[in-house]
This record gives C-alpha cells, sequence and structure tokens, in this order.
C-alpha cells in the first residue's frame, strides 16, 4: 500500500516510495489503470483529485531441474512470474518442461522437494516462486521377470525383481528319465549358459538342458 496524499491546491507532491511486489518489477506511475496511459512525473503539481496507478512487469526466475542420478535436456529453462511452467519467458509461447531419463527407472514428474518430495509441478502449474529455484525428478524403479522354461520339467516359479538386482539359482527341476544340465538361453537348452546369480536389466526367458 501507497499512502494516498492530500495537499493545497496547486502545491507539488514529491514521489512517494516506490510499492513492492513479489515477483514483479515497479515501472512508475501512470494515469491509466494497470499501468496504462500516460506516465506520471514527480514532483506532480496538484490542480485536483488525482489517482494514479502503477506499472508492474512480471519477473522472469531461472528453473533448474535436478535429474538426480538420470540425466536431462535441457537442465534449466527461463520462466515468467505468474505464467505457468509450460510457457516461455513471454508467458505465452508453449515451451514444455523437459523429460529426464534414466535407465531401468520410470519417470514421476517434477516435485518442489528432493527425491520426488514436495508439490508435484506441471507444465499447468503457475509460477509462483518470486527467485530462480530448482524441481526435482521423482523416479520409480521398474521391475523385470525371469521366466525358467523346465522343458518338460517340473515347474519352476518366475521371478520378479527390481531393475539390475540378482537372480538367485532357483532348485533345479526334474524330469522322469533325464538329468538336469543348467540354464540357456535358447530353447531346449542352447545358446548360452546363464550363470547365476544373474543381474536382472530386462525380461528373461532361460530354457532347461
Amino acid at each position: 500500500a501507497v499512502t494516498a496524499v492530500t495537499q493545497n491546491y496547486n502545491t507539488q507532491v514529491s514521489a512517494p516510495a516506490a510499492p513492492a511486489r513479489a515477483g514483479y518489477t515497479f515501472g512508475g506511475w501512470y494515469d491509466g489503470d494497470n499501468g496504462t496511459g500516460n506516465a506520471i512525473t514527480f514532483p506532480y503539481t496538484l490542480t485536483t483529485d488525482k489517482t494514479v496507478y502503477a506499472k508492474w512487469t512480471a519477473n522472469t526466475y531461472t528453473v533448474t531441474y535436478d535429474p538426480g542420478t538420470g540425466t536431462v535436456t535441457p537442465a534449466s529453462q527461463t520462466k515468467l512470474f505468474g505464467s505457468t511452467y509450460g510457457k516461455g519467458t513471454d508467458g505465452t509461447t508453449d515451451e514444455a518442461m523437459p523429460t529426464p531419463t534414466q535407465a531401468g527407472y520410470t519417470f514421476g514428474g517434477w516435485y518442489t522437494g528432493a527425491d520426488g518430495t514436495g508439490s508435484l509441478v506441471t507444465g499447468t502449474t503457475a509460477v509462483s516462486t518470486a527467485s530462480d529455484h530448482t524441481l526435482y525428478a521423482k523416479w520409480t524403479i521398474g521391475q523385470h521377470t525371469m521366466t525358467f522354461d523346465s522343458e518338460g520339467g517340473s515347474a519352476v516359479t518366475a521371478v520378479t525383481q527390481n531393475y539390475n538386482t540378482q537372480v538367485s539359482a532357483p532348485a533345479a527341476p526334474a524330469r522322469t528319465g533325464y538329468t538336469f544340465g543348467g540354464w540357456y538361453d535358447g530353447d531346449n537348452g542352447t545358446g548360452n549358459e546363464v550363470s547365476f546369480p544373474y543381474t536382472l536389466t530386462a525380461d528373461k526367458t532361460v530354457y532347461a538342458k
């Protein structure tokens, strides 16, 4: 708020202290609403009641994207205060937030807190932080399944685990009249033998020999 000034006719009003508004820069006093019309210069000679209006320009701030253990391009963007994160510095041109990547993980959005805590920020979220700030990626680790095809032997239960974790060797299957010769990556025990513990980075089927 700026206090009104009451003075005698034809005296000069000095410029008041500039008002402050979070996220905006004060651009002077004008005779039109919302900073339109003509700029008012001070000292101003008061010959009648007069209302003047502040002109405000929204500030731009740098938003840094922290992907944690992933990667992201671009690593930062400039956004206009009061606009949305899905717009450029002019507040109207579309500018999508970047999508980070990380092998074995699913991106779950940008958040105001580290490690995906705090509030979710999307392209439609208003830019309401009046300073440069950082957003943080939320990640969900992927899961993969190792399936055991016993090729006519007793069933072996599939194993589902987190990405990049190790699968232990299951109990060997049994088949009447046959000796189990290990697990292979080719049907009917062809291809390469699979050794355990096995690091699971994708769905995998192995076959009994």
